[in-house]
């Protein structure tokens, strides 16, 4: 699907992420976009080179997750403590889509060919259950903490390519 054809099908939708959550479906009650504007935040501090954000939608018929979620992660304006930005490349982007109770993740540019869709799965299932039944606070709780464990895997396997690197270098 053309970047075009996306921007067509999500024109209704607006495109700016604050603070790190986007919520379209209306699910963040008084506190909760705090307490997730806090948990985003914990997993930023530890990855200084990622930037995450948390994203709630109702889509209709024919929209899908997986392309909102290309078209949110490429056309939208991220904004915390007053600045904005339209660079994804670090980016991880987790997406709820609540009618359905599906859930995704939508990574940046800088993550291609690093990031694996079984650990992917892995990472989403921390947080299946409270998914299935509304909690999504502790759902994305769950969630993040999986994340973090992914991401040092990730730094992990990393500085291990890199010293294999090094020694085929010499």
């Amino acid at each position: 699907m053309t970047m075009a054809r996306l921007d067509a099908k999500f024109r209704r939708m607006p495109r700016r992420v604050n603070e790190g959550s986007y919520d379209e479906a209306g699910v963040l009650r008084r506190g909760m976009a705090g307490k997730l504007a806090e948990m985003v935040s914990v997993c930023e501090k530890q990855f200084p080179g990622v930037s995450v954000a948390v994203a709630f939608v109702a889509l209709g018929d024919g929209e899908r997750i997986e392309e909102f979620g290309f078209w949110l992660l490429n056309r939208g304006t991220f904004c915390r403590a007053g600045s904005c930005t339209d660079d994804d490349s670090g980016r991880v982007l987790l997406l709820y889509e609540v009618k359905r109770k599906q859930a995704g993740m939508v990574y940046g540019y800088q993550m291609d060919g690093v990031v694996r869709d079984g650990e992917t799965f892995e990472v989403l299932a921390a947080g299946h259950a409270d998914l299935l039944e509304g909690d999504y606070l502790a759902a994305t709780e769950k969630i993040l903490v999986s994340l973090r464990k992914y991401l040092r895997r990730l730094c992990r396997r990393a500085i291990r390519a890199r010293k294999k690197y090094e020694r085929r270098k010499r």
